[in-house]
């Protein structure tokens, strides 16, 4: 996958947080992730929830080096929706 081996060039660790879909999109594409569930579109919380309780830690360097974190925040999306 080209995307994949571009992102790999110029950010040797990427880290991820927030809808699962992700996972699928772009396999084996992450140093670390936490993905959540996201199919659920009535559910507004769960990974917002996740991504809040990871990417502080992350920001201040508890999880490691990394070069590149995306944070997908799902609540505003799912509420466009309903």
């Amino acid at each position: 996958m080209r995307t994949r081996a571009v992102s790999r060039i110029i950010y040797e660790k990427v880290y991820f947080m927030g809808d699962d879909t992700w996972m699928g999109l772009y396999p084996k594409s992450f140093t670390k992730a936490w993905p959540y569930p996201s199919f659920d579109v009535w559910d507004l919380h769960t990974v917002d929830d996740g991504v809040i309780k990871n990417l502080f830690p992350v920001l201040q360097g508890e999880e490691g080096h990394w070069d590149l974190c995306i944070a997908h925040f799902l609540g505003v999306d799912h509420a466009g929706h309903r």
